[in-house]
């Protein structure tokens, strides 16, 4: 993603299983969105279930170009929407990466997640409430 940038295109993540998050797994979504956020490559990140199961430190707004959402619809976890790219990720002890490389594929997970992502709630609004 970091090598192919698109011009105009977003960074579109539906979940991350809060299982399996940890300090290695904290460093390397850091990492990837500071050189993303360099880039200028926006991002916007949808997840399902409770605002409490995501842990603060997954909240990358300060790096500029992010926007975190919450719905309560089950989603499936690990899918990654890049330009004509969408990647399923399977977050088991040695992670798994499934890549189809389709526009029409991938413009079909676009509207999905548009359309979910504008039915949803901001997270840094959740949590300012608390």
């Amino acid at each position: 993603i970091l090598h192919n940038k698109q011009p105009h295109e977003e960074y579109l993540v539906i979940t991350i299983a809060s299982a399996v998050w940890n300090k290695e797994t904290e460093r390397f979504f850091r990492n990837f969105h500071l050189k993303r956020a360099a880039q200028k490559i926006p991002a916007k990140i949808l997840y399902s279930g409770s605002s409490k199961i995501i842990p603060n430190t997954v909240d990358f707004t300060d790096t500029g170009l992010y926007e975190m959402r919450r719905t309560t619809y089950k989603l499936p976890a690990g899918t990654i929407i890049y330009g004509s790219i969408v990647a399923i990720i399977n977050w088991s002890e040695t992670p798994t990466l499934f890549a189809i490389i389709s526009k029409e594929n991938a413009e079909q997970y676009k509207s999905f997640f548009y359309e979910m992502f504008k039915n949803s709630h901001p997270v840094k609004q959740e949590r300012n409430k608390k």
